[in-house]
């Protein structure tokens, strides 16, 4: 690893961590940096950072321009989808959602899970209940 790299990791580590701990305001300063740095987890960082200071509407949006330029990066449409389902935005959590399966190693299994939440949250009950039977059980998702 080069002394560049380091630094990058070491921003991830600090990111992340911030956020485990509710320091917002220092996983903020740390997503800037990693913006800096062109790394694509400053687009999560902010994002949760943003959303849990109560900043939803700019979480969503720094989660758009995530997958604009990340778009295999399943992480960043799982978070937008699930906070736009958050939001009562369920139709753009769906899209992101289905979009999401395109993503490179997707657990598909997860997705259909959620996408049947938000079905349920419609009200559209049967759909959900639908989508819950063609679940198949992994260790990670044992329906």
């Amino acid at each position: 690893m080069n002394e560049g790299s380091d630094d990058v990791q070491r921003l991830i580590f600090e990111g992340f961590g911030a956020l485990e701990i509710g320091d917002f305001e220092r996983a903020l300063r740390v997503a800037r940096e990693l913006h800096s740095h062109g790394h694509t987890s400053a687009f999560e960082i902010e994002a949760r950072a943003r959303w849990d200071l109560e900043d939803r509407d700019r979480a969503i949006e720094v989660l758009k321009e995530g997958v604009q330029e990340a778009a295999d990066q399943f992480v960043l449409w799982d978070y937008l989808a699930s906070y736009l389902s958050d939001e009562g935005r369920f139709e753009e959590a769906l899209q992101a959602y289905y979009r999401s399966r395109e993503c490179t190693g997707a657990p598909t299994e997860a997705v259909d899970f959620n996408i049947a939440v938000i079905y349920q949250r419609e009200e559209r009950h049967e759909r959900a209940l639908a989508l819950l039977d063609a679940i198949s059980p992994t260790p990670s998702l044992p329906i």
